[in-house]
């Protein structure tokens, strides 16, 4: 073989050799390393509540939501008690009793300020649940309608300390839509083992308010 036709072979071998090499560059490059499938968290279904007798049987009940809840633990008011607040003065007068603590109203000094409420369209169903332990105040599960009487499931926000127990006395108040059917306030009984469990509520009858004339 001559010196060139030599040259022009070793030229092809080497341009042969050259794309052969960029090939496996250019797929190492571009080459992705699989992982693992990574999922999108599924939204949960929003949470739906069925509102039950003692008994555990289910009742129908038309969904009436309220507009605000307010609660604490610490009410001036000391003994367990439910009322249905339908005018100013009622409310002004039940606000003073339940902030009368830390003598501020008796030693002339304003206390805080009372929620404005319009009693054309609300009312307010105040649920005090007295001198008690560890409870930080009263969530609201649910509220209803029925055909004769408006419904609220309720349950009180309790815990645990390690030895001294915390000496509270929850409240809420809970405005809603302004109604003169009787009202029933509802509590959940379950204890801890059965709330571990995801047991269904056990309601048991709080208070009932009388209905009142319609306005």
């Amino acid at each position: 073989m001559n010196t060139q036709v030599r040259t022009v072979v070793a030229g092809v071998l080497f341009l042969g050799l050259a794309w052969v090499m960029g090939q496996e560059s250019n797929a190492v490059g571009i080459r992705r390393v699989a992982g693992p499938a990574r999922s999108r968290p599924e939204r949960a279904a929003p949470a739906t509540v069925a509102l039950s007798s003692g008994e555990g049987h289910a009742i129908g009940l038309e969904p009436l939501r309220p507009y605000v809840v307010l609660t604490g633990s610490d009410s001036a008011v000391q003994k367990a008690e439910c009322l249905r607040i339908t005018s100013d003065a009622d409310w002004q007068a039940l606000w003073d009793r339940h902030v009368a603590q830390l003598g501020r109203i008796k030693a002339g000094r304003p206390g805080a300020p009372r929620p404005q409420v319009d009693f054309q369209r609300c009312m307010v169903v105040a649920v005090f649940g007295g001198a008690t332990w560890n409870t930080e105040g009263l969530r609201v599960v649910s509220t209803a309608e029925t055909g004769g009487e408006i419904v609220i499931g309720s349950d009180w926000l309790s815990y645990q300390t390690m030895e001294t127990a915390d000496k509270v006395t929850p409240y809420a108040f809970i405005v809603m839509p302004a109604s003169p059917k009787p009202i029933l306030v509802q509590v959940d009984t379950r204890d801890l083992r059965e709330r571990a469990d995801n047991a269904p509520p056990k309601w048991q009858d709080l208070c009932r308010l009388s209905g009142t004339a319609a306005r």
